[in-house]
């Protein structure tokens, strides 16, 4: 199979279960350990028989809610997109959830013509929206017919929700896009007297949205940042590159038009997101055909980011409704991952979906 695929041709294939790379190769024969990887196979049903349900001291603490691709629920309209979302807004309180992110794929067909789904996906998040938790939402694959034009995206999810939010939640200290367009865009928020950027990039990033980012960072060196992208992180905890099936080289002439500039994630690291020591956290999902979740620690000009990919579309009902919870202690830096699903009402017991690790050691020194 070439290296370049239409979309369609891409995603039809996602199901067969492609023929395994030199990453998935690596996966299989457990090679992870002893590169500071990790990644996780386990099914539902081991999946859902531990517990690992955490516990939020409102006063130094407070959680960010994760969503995986949720194309399925979408496309299904099983009811379990707008359970998750409306879970968050009913748990505000006791989790203390300051902020919402979405890995992409928020829908399965692409473009203007699948109202349904765009109409179930706006009905689970305006959920959060009504309890006035922030959302920043990554453009998947599947999010548009044109990645680079994504016009049902833009007019469901505009710009302009970052601004409404900023004016209803005292805690948003600063928002903006690039382009004027919320597939890049940001969120400048000050929790607990501490300050944190949450910053999602467009599918495969163009040079341009990526230094973008990178300014970003400079401007709020004193923020903890957490950057959200539809693909960065493989499914066996490596980052992208061109070699690794549903890289966005396979969507050049689909959904990227034909010589479009893009990132994979070893791109993104090599060229602007390694400099930035504030860069403490990496969520990301898309890939399939491999472990459900994975994470990495990468190390460069003394900082520590963990990347994470996270996604469950392949398991029953288009996911079961897993989601995580990151929860951050703002006195230590120290944060835990959880592992939920509000349609199983099951917390995850897996090692590698229930963890602790320090955000940002650099911050506060762990």
């Amino acid at each position: 199979m070439s290296e370049t695929h239409t979309e369609s041709a891409a995603e039809s294939n996602q199901r067969n279960a492609p023929s395994a790379t030199r990453r998935q190769t690596l996966a299989l024969v457990g090679g992870l350990g002893g590169l500071g990887l990790t990644a996780s196979h386990r099914t539902a049903a081991q999946r859902a028989s531990g517990s690992s349900e955490p516990t939020v001291d409102s006063s130094t603490e407070f959680s960010i809610a994760i969503f995986p691709d949720t194309q399925y629920y979408a496309q299904q309209d099983n009811g379990i997109f707008e359970q998750m979302g409306q879970w968050v807004a009913d748990n505000k309180e006791q989790y203390n959830i300051q902020m919402f992110l979405h890995e992409g794929d928020i829908v399965q067909s692409y473009g203007s013509d699948n109202d349904a789904e765009w109409d179930v996906a706006q009905d689970a998040i305006s959920r959060m929206d009504d309890a006035n938790v922030p959302t920043v939402l990554s453009l998947g694959n599947h999010d548009a017919d044109n990645i680079r034009n994504p016009q049902t995206f833009r007019s469901r999810f505009p710009a302009t929700r970052y601004k409404e939010i900023t004016q209803s939640n005292e805690t948003i200290l600063d928002w903006g896009t690039f382009e004027g367009y919320a597939e890049n865009a940001y969120f400048l928020q000050e929790i607990h007297g501490e300050r944190f950027l949450f910053l999602t990039l467009e599918f495969g990033p163009r040079d341009a949205a990526l230094k973008w980012a990178g300014q970003l960072l400079e401007t709020y060196a004193d923020a903890t940042a957490i950057l959200v992208t539809h693909t960065y992180t493989y499914h066996d905890g490596t980052r992208t590159d061109a070699n690794d099936n549903f890289a966005p080289n396979w969507y050049e002439g689909g959904g990227l038009p034909e010589g479009s500039n893009y990132n994979n994630g070893e791109q993104m690291w090599q060229s602007e997101l390694r400099y930035h020591e504030n860069l403490a956290n990496v969520h990301s999902g898309h890939h399939i055909t491999g472990p459900y979740v994975a994470r990495r620690t990468a190390h460069a000009k003394g900082n520590r980011t963990t990347q994470m990919f996270m996604d469950y579309q392949t398991i029953d009902n288009g996911g079961d409704g897993w989601f995580r919870l990151l929860t951050v202690n703002t006195q230590t830096y120290n944060a835990e991952i959880t592992t939920y699903s509000p349609y199983l009402d099951k917390w995850s017991g897996d090692k590698e979906e229930s963890f602790e690790f320090n955000l940002y050691p650099n911050k506060k020194g762990a």
